[in-house]
C-alpha cells in the first residue's frame, strides 16, 4: 500500500454502497413471488444495446418521453480535460 501514497497529494476517502447483492447460483426463492431475473436475457439485452447504441432496447416502463434532461448551459467545454474546472466537493 505504501507505493500508492505520494506525499503532498490530497486524497479523499470515498465509499460505494452495494445494495441488494445476491448470488445468481444460490437464491432464496419465494413460492408466491417468482423471480423475474433472467441473466441470459439480460446479457443479450446488454449486448444489443452495446452494439447498436444505448436505449436501442428498453423496458416499456421506461416510457418513450424523456421527462428531464441535464442542464448543460453552464457546462464548460473543458469539463473533462481541465482539472481546474472539475468541482471540488467537501463533506
Amino acid at each position: 500500500m505504501s507505493e500508492l501514497y505520494r506525499p503532498g497529494v490530497g486524497y479523499y476517502r470515498i465509499g460505494a454502497g452495494l445494495i441488494d447483492l445476491a448470488s445468481t447460483h444460490n437464491a432464496q426463492l419465494d413460492l408466491f413471488n417468482q423471480s423475474k431475473s433472467n441473466p441470459r436475457l439480460m446479457r443479450v439485452y446488454d449486448a444489443i444495446n452495446q452494439r447498436y447504441g444505448t436505449d436501442t432496447l428498453f423496458l416499456a416502463v421506461q416510457g418513450t418521453e424523456q421527462k428531464w434532461t441535464m442542464r448543460r448551459d453552464l457546462l464548460t467545454p473543458q469539463y473533462t480535460t481541465k482539472w481546474d474546472c472539475v468541482l471540488l466537493i467537501k463533506c
